[in-house]
This record gives structure tokens, C-alpha cells and sequence, in this order.
């Protein structure tokens, strides 16, 4: 079933409804719901996006090449 507004009933909050109220949106609000998600996240955590990730790293200062012993 198709929910249109805010709720705040627990049983609005199934994984499926979530699924039913956001494949009723335009491309355009799914790409505004999705910026207004990465504002929150930024707000929650500001240091995300900006400090260097391990995989930002140059492979050379990670990656290891390790040869067997020869038998």
C-alpha cells in the first residue's frame, strides 16, 4: 500500500513501504532525497568525504607482493 505524507505509525517503517513511497517519486525528488540524505550525513558526521580513505592511498604504499618459498 502507497503512503503519500509523513507518518509516524512503526508500521510505516517496513523496508517495503520505504520501497512503495520511493518509487512513486519523480527522478528529480529521488535525486533532491538523495542530497537531502548526503546534507544529513554531512550535518551527523562533517569529517565525511574529507579525511583520506585507505583506498585513496597509491596502491604502492598498500599493496604488498609476497612470494612463496620455493620448495
Amino acid at each position: 500500500m502507497a503512503h503519500y505524507g509523513i507518518s509516524h505509525s512503526m508500521l510505516d517503517e517496513e523496508f517495503q513501504s520505504k520501497v512503495d513511497w520511493f518509487s512513486c517519486l519523480t527522478q528529480l525528488e529521488r535525486y533532491e532525497a538523495a542530497l537531502q540524505m548526503l546534507a544529513m550525513l554531512q550535518a551527523l558526521q562533517p569529517a565525511l568525504g574529507k579525511r583520506e580513505q585507505d583506498d585513496d592511498r597509491r596502491p604502492s604504499a598498500t599493496v604488498r607482493i609476497v612470494a612463496a618459498p620455493r620448495r
